[in-house]
């Protein structure tokens, strides 16, 4: 992977609708070699999809909260059954299998307070091997997500 390869990794990730031609003019390529690179990033799963990208303010999701899940890891079988029933909770936008304190954080998007206490209570707390859960409301997002490819 080359400079122009990050660049173009950089300009995708701003704007993933960028058309070819706009693309191969800002990297100074043809269209047609453009194309080809970014095909290449896609074979490789440099480039794993293009998503779209929601502002949560504007569909009424005003609430975010990091929550810390610690599991009782008495088998195997708990840490699978977690993983597994996460997957279907709308609610968790994000997880991760961390170290430390807790096995687990999770983003937690709701509308109001009340949902993010039913997710809370109905959904979280029932799963097996739960141990404990604390969350932190996300008060700002200060900057988001883009990797710099350098």
């Amino acid at each position: 992977m080359d400079e122009i390869d990050k660049y173009i990794l950089n300009l995708l990730q701003e704007d993933s609708k960028i058309t070819n031609l706009q693309l191969s003019k800002e990297i100074n390529l043809s269209p047609a070699s453009t194309l080809e690179r970014v095909r290449k990033l896609e074979a490789k799963e440099i480039i794993q999809k293009y998503t779209v990208k929601v502002n949560e303010d504007k569909l009424n999701f005003q609430y975010s909260f990091f929550v810390y899940v610690k599991l009782n890891l008495s088998s195997e079988t708990i840490l699978t059954s977690f993983i597994d029933s996460i997957q279907e909770i709308p609610e968790v936008v994000e997880a991760y299998q961390i170290t430390g304190k807790t096995n687990f954080l999770l983003r937690i998007i709701t509308r109001d307070a009340e949902e993010y206490t039913k997710v809370l209570l109905e959904k979280l707390s029932i799963l097996k091997g739960v141990d404990s859960i604390y969350g932190d409301l996300v008060l700002k997002k200060i900057k988001d997500f883009n990797l710099n490819i350098k």
